[in-house]
């Protein structure tokens, strides 16, 4: 690890608003890291469920290296701005409230560590729950080489050195794919990416840039002030795709037995067992 102290902090944003379903999820992934020097920045949007009151029963166990803030924010991208300026660590990865890493995640960024790579990123699995089951999917890209087309890297498993935050923020003008033009503008703009072999989070489908038009859209003005580019061709193929998953998806609940629905749903998934739940986040 040239250049970086020998046990450095790390500083983990999670960004919060009425996450009382999961956020003790979250929250467990990081109390059970086998890294110790970390610091966990939560920002709640003034959250009016009881996820203020599940993060502060938590925070004895943190002894110190929970900071909390709660107040209105203008989206998720601001929220994550305002938890990096808070952050001390040298490298810094952000958690979704309803996400959770493996159990090494942090150790295993920290011992890959190189002096000149700005951003860190890997592998994670899609995660579903049916009944009381949870499956697990890796359908991702993670091929930096189409950034310019599509947001073909994972996101939630990047880990960013301060110096390229200093550099660059999210932009939260745009509220779903501010993500997409960090990563992009970043390449563009020369940052040195590392891919690491290793699946680091655990992501629930369902989130708002997962199969949007809004998203579709945030994507085309991204590319369009980046690149230039007018794709106005590609922009119709998406909202198409995107339209025809959503009206497919719909005729079927309508038209099959909950069974049949759910054999499709979890059709070239993995169940989780007890053991793997139990050593990530329990």
């Amino acid at each position: 690890m040239t250049g970086l102290e020998e046990k450095p902090l790390v500083s983990i944003i999670t960004v919060c608003f009425n996450s009382e379903k999961h956020i003790k999820d979250a929250i467990a992934s990081i109390l059970n890291q086998t890294y110790p020097h970390i610091e966990h920045i939560i920002v709640d949007g003034q959250s009016t469920d009881n996820t203020l009151g599940i993060i502060k029963e938590f925070e004895p166990e943190y002894k110190g290296r929970m900071k909390l803030i709660s107040e209105k924010d203008e989206g998720i991208y601001d929220a994550f701005n305002k938890g990096i300026k808070l952050s001390r660590g040298v490298l810094i990865g952000i958690l979704n409230s309803d996400d959770w890493y493996s159990r090494k995640a942090i150790e295993v960024v920290v011992n890959n560590f190189e002096e000149d790579i700005d951003i860190y990123h890997g592998k994670m699995y899609h995660v579903r729950k049916i009944g009381d089951i949870y499956y697990k999917k890796n359908d991702f890209i993670n091929d930096l080489s189409l950034i310019t087309e599509v947001m073909s890297i994972n996101h939630p498993t990047c880990f960013v050195h301060r110096r390229w935050y200093d550099k660059k923020m999210y932009d939260h003008k745009f509220k779903i794919s501010a993500d997409y033009k960090f990563i992009l503008d970043s390449y563009l703009s020369g940052a040195k990416f590392k891919y690491i072999d290793y699946y680091f989070t655990y992501m629930r489908i369902g989130g708002a840039s997962s199969g949007s038009l809004k998203g579709a859209l945030e994507g085309y003005y991204i590319k369009k002030e980046l690149l230039g580019k007018n794709k106005t061709v590609t922009l119709i193929k998406r909202i198409l795709t995107i339209a025809y998953y959503k009206f497919r998806k719909s005729i079927a609940v309508l038209v099959l037995p909950k069974k049949h629905i759910e054999y499709y749903e979890t059709k070239n998934w993995i169940t989780i067992n007890k053991e793997e739940m139990d050593n990530n986040i329990f």
